[in-house]
């Protein structure tokens, strides 16, 4: 079967082609664009989703590749060493009664 590019490219004018075949190619090509089921929503989305994050992926990619450490002082990097340093040494740590039984579970 022909393409629509190719079929528009003869010129219809032409007397080289039968006004039958012209009518038979165009009933074809008209099938064949029927036949032709529509993206589903899934496929739209998804496609949506991957067209949204392409202009960014290699901006992405570059922030994945800095060196994350936080500098300075921060209230949460001083309560993470605490916790480091306590969990280590294996003293009980004094949460107060609401997370006592959270904390001396032996799922936590």
């Amino acid at each position: 079967m022909l393409g629509p590019a190719l079929l528009l490219r003869q010129n219809p004018a032409d007397d080289g082609v039968p006004d039958g075949e012209l009518r038979a190619r165009l009933r074809n090509l008209v099938a064949a664009g029927r036949a032709q089921r529509p993206p589903s929503r899934a496929s739209v989305i998804r496609q949506r989703l991957i067209d949204g994050i392409a202009p960014v992926r290699s901006l992405l990619a570059g922030v994945s590749r800095l060196p994350w450490q936080a500098t300075g002082e921060h209230p949460v990097l001083d309560a993470l060493n605490k916790l480091r340093a306590a969990y280590a040494a294996g003293s009980p740590l004094r949460t107060g009664a609401k997370h006592a039984a959270a904390a001396t579970d032996c799922h936590r």
